[in-house]
């Protein structure tokens, strides 16, 4: 009994403290680029802020990658990344891309462009200790496509 009224205070006492969103200070680019099929796999580099006063984890993401209203990728990363309590953490995440039919083709239109509507919609599981929560995002910003054109 006591030991279920413990965990009770602690998940009471944690769930009080406020959540700050963990902020991407800069992008280091890509590694390991592997085409398969209609999947292409990266690893993404970047250096991760944790404001919060507790370890944050993050576990599962999927997000649905639009351009101007059209259907470009999903993109999915099953690896669990840790951010330790206030500091700043390099991180390296394998994400995994499924390409929608006629995706190829849309990226090399895009490079005709300066810029695009991007639409970046899903969810993602994290949290600290035992408690972990899905939050579902819906970002939309425009971006330049100067990146998506070879050297």
């Amino acid at each position: 009994m006591r030991i279920f009224s413990f965990v009770l205070v602690y998940l009471f006492l944690s769930s009080c403290s406020p959540f700050l969103m963990p902020e991407v200070e800069r992008f280091d680019g890509t590694t390991g680029l592997d085409i398969r099929d209609k999947k292409v796999s990266i690893t993404l580099n970047g250096r991760v802020n944790n404001p919060n006063k507790k370890r944050v984890s993050s576990e599962k993401l999927k997000m649905n990658v639009s351009v101007n209203n059209k259907m470009l990728a999903t993109v999915y990363a099953n690896e669990k990344v840790v951010l330790e309590k206030t500091s700043h953490t390099d991180v390296s995440i394998p994400v995994e891309i499924e390409l929608e039919p006629g995706a190829v083709f849309r990226i090399g239109m895009l490079t005709l462009k300066d810029s695009a509507d991007f639409l970046f919609t899903g969810s993602a599981r994290g949290g600290w200790g035992l408690l972990k929560k899905r939050v579902r995002f819906n970002i939309e910003q425009r971006l330049p496509t100067k990146s998506l054109k070879l050297p």
